[in-house]
C-alpha cells in the first residue's frame, strides 16, 4: 500500500499542474473541474471527476461516479473518503460492492481493505452458497460484513427475485455464516403481505448437520403406530449447537428430547443426548441417555459413544439395557485403516453382544495393492429353564492381494 501512496501523490501532482485548477485556502492540494480523474497502481485503480488529497492526513476524496478497484473488491459510490493510514473508507450515496461471490449495495460503507471488514447501512444485497439453491436476497437497516459472514439488524431474507417477493422472512436480528448457518432471532414469516407465524428463534443449516425448523416428519411403524415426529435445530454460539424433538407416536404416547453437540478446540466434539417417552402400554416414563466423543489426531479419528435405555415390562418391572461404540479410522499415504467394535448388554434377558471388525488397505507405488478384511462375533443367551447359556461365536477374514498395469504407457 506504501506504492499506491506514493504513486497517488505523483499522478495528483501530474494532473495539479497539466490541468488548470483553482488554489485551495487550505493545506490541501485539490485537482478540481476535471470530467475524469483516474489513478491506477498495480493493486489499486480509482476513478472519480473530482479528487483531492491532503499530505498531512493522507486522506484522498471523491466525488462524482467514484469507482473503486482494490484486489479482488468492486467498489462505486457518489462520495468516497480513503484513509491511506489504515487502508479504510467510508463510501455515501448509491453504494455498490462486489467482494468475491457478494454483492450489496446501500446508503453508507464503512470499509477496511485489507481485513474486508465493515458496515453498510441501508443494505440490499445477494449471496450465494453451496448449501443454497440459487441466490438469496436480503436487506438490512445496519451490516456488519466480515469474511464469510454477515451480522444484520432489522434484517430481512427470501429466495424470490420479484421486487415483491412472494414470501420472506423478516427478524430483529440475522447472522449469516457461509457454509455453515442462518441464525435468526424473533423471527416473522410472510407469504405475500400476510404475516403466517412468528418465531424467537430460528436456525437454517448450510452444511445439513444442524437444521432449523425442520418439516415434520409423518409415518407409521408397527412398534410405533402412525406418529408425527418434529425436530427444532439451535445454535447458541459457534462451539453449542444442537436439536429438540417432540414426537407424536399413537401407540406409545408422547415422547421430547435434546441432542446437544459441543466442541472444544478444532479437533474435540462431544455430545449428549436425552429422549424420555411417556410410554403409554405401561404407564412408565422411559428414558434414553446417550454420550459420545470424536477426537482427531492428524488424519486419524476417534469416535466412542455409550448409550443406556432404561425401561420397563409390560408389569412395569424396570430394567436397562446398555450399548458401546468405539471405531478408528484414518489414512495416509501408504493406505487407509478402520476399526470398529460395539457391545450391547440387556439387564432382562441377560444377553450380551459383542462385534469387532477392521479392514486396511495398504498400496505402492510399484502398483502392488494388498486388503485386509476381518470382523469376530460373540452373542451370550442364557436359558433360563436349564440354567444354561449359549455361546454362539462367529469369526471371518479375507486377504486380498491385486498388482495393477498401466497399459496406456
Amino acid at each position: 500500500m506504501k506504492s499506491f501512496t506514493r504513486i497517488l501523490c505523483f499522478l495528483i501532482l501530474v494532473l495539479l499542474f497539466a490541468i488548470p485548477a483553482r488554489a485551495s485556502s487550505t493545506e490541501e492540494t485539490a485537482v478540481e473541474k476535471v470530467s475524469t480523474a483516474e489513478v491506477s497502481t498495480e493493486k489499486a485503480h480509482l476513478v472519480a471527476e473530482y479528487l483531492s488529497y491532503n499530505y498531512d492526513r493522507r486522506i484522498v476524496t471523491a466525488t462524482g461516479t467514484v469507482i473503486l478497484k482494490y484486489k479482488e473488491i468492486d467498489l462505486q459510490a457518489d462520495y468516497m473518503e480513503i484513509d491511506l493510514n489504515n487502508n479504510s473508507l467510508v463510501a455515501r450515496g448509491n453504494v455498490k460492492l462486489h467482494d468475491k461471490d457478494r454483492d450489496a449495495e446501500g446508503d453508507e460503507l464503512v470499509y477496511d481493505l485489507d481485513t474486508r471488514t465493515g458496515v453498510i447501512n441501508g443494505m440490499t444485497g445477494s449471496f450465494t452458497d453451496p448449501g443454497i439453491v440459487g441466490s438469496v436476497f436480503m436487506t438490512g437497516t445496519s451490516v456488519s460484513i466480515a469474511e464469510g459472514e454477515y451480522i444484520m439488524d432489522d434484517a430481512s431474507l427470501t429466495s424470490c427475485d420479484r421486487e415483491e417477493p412472494h414470501f420472506k422472512i423478516e427478524a430483529d436480528e440475522i447472522d449469516i455464516y457461509l457454509k455453515d448457518k442462518i441464525v435468526m432471532r424473533r423471527v416473522r414469516y410472510y407469504e405475500g403481505r400476510f404475516h403466517l407465524f412468528s418465531l424467537p428463534y430460528l436456525v437454517i443449516s448450510l452444511t445439513e448437520e444442524e437444521k432449523g425448523l425442520q418439516v415434520p416428519e409423518f409415518g407409521f411403524s408397527a412398534s410405533e403406530g402412525f406418529f408425527v415426529k418434529a425436530a427444532y435445530g439451535y445454535v447458541i454460539n459457534k462451539d453449542h449447537s444442537g436439536i429438540v424433538r417432540i414426537d407424536m407416536m399413537n401407540r406409545l404416547g408422547m415422547a421430547t428430547g435434546i441432542d446437544h453437540k459441543m466442541r472444544i478446540g478444532e479437533n474435540f466434539t462431544g455430545t449428549i443426548g436425552v429422549y424420555q417417552l411417556l410410554n403409554q402400554q405401561n404407564t412408565h416414563v422411559d428414558w434414553r441417555f446417550s454420550l459420545g466423543a470424536e477426537q482427531k489426531i492428524g488424519k486419524a479419528k476417534v469416535n466412542v459413544s455409550g448409550t443406556l435405555n432404561h425401561l420397563a415390562t409390560a408389569t412395569r418391572e424396570d430394567y436397562n439395557t446398555y450399548q458401546l461404540r468405539a471405531s478408528l479410522s484414518g489414512q495416509g499415504t501408504a493406505g487407509t485403516l478402520s476399526l470398529s467394535s460395539d457391545y450391547r448388554f440387556n439387564e432382562r434377558s441377560e444377553e450380551t453382544y459383542f462385534n469387532a471388525s477392521g479392514n486396511t488397505n495398504l498400496k505402492w507405488s510399484s502398483g502392488y495393492s494388498l486388503s485386509l478384511l476381518g470382523s469376530f462375533r460373540l452373542l451370550e443367551s442364557p436359558n433360563f429353564s436349564t440354567g444354561n447359556t449359549t455361546t454362539s461365536r462367529l469369526a471371518d477374514y479375507s486377504i486380498r492381494a491385486a498388482k495393477a498395469w498401466d497399459f496406456g504407457t
